[in-house]
């Protein structure tokens, strides 16, 4: 019954994943990963949770990409739930979103918002963009996701007059510090901002140039932990 929906719940969406593990949005409960063989169900994404300011009140649709690190999904409106849809229709509220979530890092982030009731949603084969149907304004848009699957691959480097690299920090895989976007130095650290990661990374440059002087006396660092580098 409609009294009922938030708490049984209402499945909308549903994909397969790799191995085929299905990928379900429940419009109350939230977006899950299930077993068809055991019926185990594993929940992603909470449903009624406040993300980036707006209630995840309706979510809609899910796609997933091929590997299944990556899950999108349509929240219709972050005030009408699914049993007051003709609200939503009715007062054209542009309060729907897109959202991905990350099944490595569990990160959930907006992708598209001020959406008019988003529905239906599709992953093109080249898993760079996304397709939404926007029901209210009787139309589908388009999002560009590519930079969400650029490589982690983070570099500080230190400048000097003519450009003249005298070294660098390296992280290849983005392991301690992803996506770079600010480096501040101060009073022998170095402090690196992400504008996606939820801290800030500090480097003891003083220890750093011990290292340095130990790769060119004995070896050359290994990559991986943001690993120092000198100009010969």
């Amino acid at each position: 019954s409609r009294e009922d929906e938030p708490t049984c719940g209402r499945p909308l969406g549903i994909r397969v994943g790799p191995n085929g593990t299905l990928f379900v949005a429940d419009a109350y409960l939230g977006v899950f990963k299930v077993n068809p063989m055991t019926g185990a169900a594993i929940q992603l994404v909470s449903g009624g949770q406040v993300v980036a300011g707006r209630k995840l009140s309706f979510i809609n649709d899910v796609t997933v990409t091929q590997d299944g690190k990556k899950v999108y999904f349509t929240d219709s409106s972050s005030r009408w739930q699914r049993r007051d849809y003709l609200h939503l229709i009715m007062e054209a509220t542009a309060d729907g979103r897109v959202l991905e979530y990350d099944t490595e890092t569990k990160e959930l982030t907006v992708v598209m918002e001020n959406l008019r009731f988003p529905n239906g949603i599709q992953l093109l084969p080249d898993e760079e963009s996304v397709l939404v149907a926007e029901t209210t304004m009787a139309r589908i848009r388009s999002q560009d996701v590519l930079m969400r699957f650029v490589p982690r691959y983070s570099l500080v480097a230190e400048l000097h007059d003519g450009g003249i690299c005298t070294r660098s920090f390296h992280d290849p895989k983005g392991l301690v510090s992803a996506y770079v976007s600010e480096a501040h130095e101060h009073d022998g650290n170095l402090y690196i901002g992400s504008f996606r990661s939820p801290y800030i990374t500090v480097l003891d440059l003083r220890r750093m140039f011990l290292v340095v002087l130990l790769a060119q006396s004995i070896h050359p660092v290994e990559a991986g932990h943001m690993t120092p580098s000198a100009a010969a």
